[in-house]
């Protein structure tokens, strides 16, 4: 039998490989971009999408120009030494030390499993999510008083105080012969900017999850959720045609549709990019062609009843889905901020494109098992959305915004909802125990065979 011998030290200790030291048995000292070789067979990487130049660091000619950059701003642009106000030296001093962190972040922080367009761009994705949070943070500490008046100095005079807020269940009649103007004139004014906001925010959702059905039920079941709390919030009291045709059949189905064509026409699963492709050759809208061709939409299968675990998990899903969306007008209402804000407008791009990262990442969490701890993305989305919620629980406390109690149908629909829930996970719960018992047992009369 023929032993290896061990590899030679150098006098200082040091092992003649960089990366391996010998402590016991040899390990080896995993760097931060490395990829496991069970974690890389589960996924098809991709080859570069771009010509070289974007995949070479620059990072003394990037550090000149964030250099150049700060520069500007502190003596060209706000004039420090100047009479310019200090609300405007902090405003644009914050904005700029938060640009410099995601421009740290987009050329730093680890690469995670987002890879198109490319990680850069992910990475700033997590660094403005990061400066979100620290933001968000810094708003949990304050008193309602100061928190007007940081809305008002350092984003808009016109926020700190009530806004009356539109309910869409005042008139439900779709014909109005008697309108001066139309005669179907509430239809009309049903027609603004949410319409829009439906539609593109369920293309996202299937974009997300991937799966028309799931998120055709997410569609229906949120309007249960608008129907749950609508006597809290008067922007959630809808007419039964704007709840379930225009929401439902309309809007939201044509978004998850048009999601449903794009993953249909764009799941590609061989990429066909190489070092040497001549992309300067092509129409600029040939190479943004060949680059969507080139994303790896795949079609995500969720298991919803597999086993017990597996439809705790997807429940779970579903209840930060449908937290993000909550947030969104449970804190607009309880911080005074319109609907057309663009600070909302802000919040819900960022949380569009930090979803797509977080459900990603939640995904291959709970279905792959090379994946053991929680991705940074999934990380930064629970620590944001606690904090909201937070924010929510402070400013509304001691006040009457949501005193009033719930209907008694709310409160027994979701008595049922919860008795259905619990017990179709019991007997997930129970088919999971007969079916590891039946292979345990099955497993010992193999034993038993092999062994006579």
């Amino acid at each position: 039998m023929s032993t290896t011998k061990p590899k030679h030290h150098s006098s200082n200790g040091a092992h003649s490989q960089p990366k391996s030291q010998t402590i016991g048995t040899q390990t080896e000292i995993i760097s931060m971009n490395y990829i496991p070789p069970n974690v890389l067979s589960s996924f098809q990487l991709e080859s570069e999408a771009f010509p070289s130049f974007f995949y070479k660091p620059h990072m003394v000619a990037l550090l000149v120009f964030l250099c150049g950059l700060i520069t500007y701003a502190v003596f060209f642009y706000t004039q420090v030494f100047s009479d310019t106000s200090f609300i405007t030296n902090a405003r644009v001093g914050l904005l700029v030390a938060f640009g410099a962190l995601i421009y740290y972040g987009a050329l730093y922080f680890p690469s995670s499993l987002m890879q198109r367009p490319h990680y850069s761009f992910w990475r700033m994705i997590l660094g403005i999510s990061i400066c979100y949070c620290c933001t968000i943070i810094f708003i949990l500490f304050q008193t309602k008083e100061d928190l007007n008046f940081f809305f008002k100095t350092f984003f808009d005079q016109k926020l700190g105080k009530p806004l009356p807020e539109k309910s869409y269940a005042e008139d439900c009649r779709l014909y109005t012969p008697d309108h001066p103007t139309s005669s179907f004139a509430n239809l009309g004014d049903s027609f603004d900017m949410f319409i829009a906001a439906h539609f593109f925010g369920w293309f996202f959702k299937m974009l997300m999850v991937r799966d028309w059905k799931f998120t055709m039920f997410l569609s229906v079941f949120f309007e249960f959720l608008e129907i749950t709390f609508k006597h809290w919030l008067p922007n959630f009291q809808e007419c039964w045609w704007d709840s379930l045709i225009l929401d439902v059949l309309v809007c939201n189905a044509l978004g998850i549709y048009a999601g449903h064509l794009f993953i249909k026409r764009f799941q590609m699963k061989s990429f066909k990019w190489t070092k040497n492709m001549e992309v300067n050759k092509k129409s600029i809208f040939g190479n943004f062609y060949d680059f969507v061709r080139s994303t790896p939409i795949d079609k995500r299968d969720w298991h919803v009843f597999s086993d017990s675990k597996r439809f705790i998990s997807v429940i779970y899903y579903m209840a930060l889905m449908y937290a993000v969306d909550l947030s969104n007008f449970f804190n607009k209402y309880v911080l005074w901020l319109p609907a057309s804000h663009y600070l909302l407008s802000i919040r819900i791009f960022l949380w569009g494109f930090l979803s797509l990262a977080c459900t990603r990442e939640y995904y291959e969490y709970i279905s792959n098992n090379m994946f053991m701890r929680v991705g940074p993305f999934l990380f930064v989305g629970h620590m944001i959305l606690f904090v909201e919620f937070s924010i929510l629980v402070k400013f509304s406390w001691g006040t009457d915004y949501f005193s009033e109690p719930f209907p008694r149908y709310v409160v027994w629909s979701w008595a049922i909802i919860c008795l259905v829930l619990v017990t179709i996970t019991l007997v997930l719960f129970y088919r999971d125990v007969k079916n590891k018992l039946k292979e345990r047992n099955g497993n010992g009369v193999a034993h038993k065979v092999k062994g006579e």
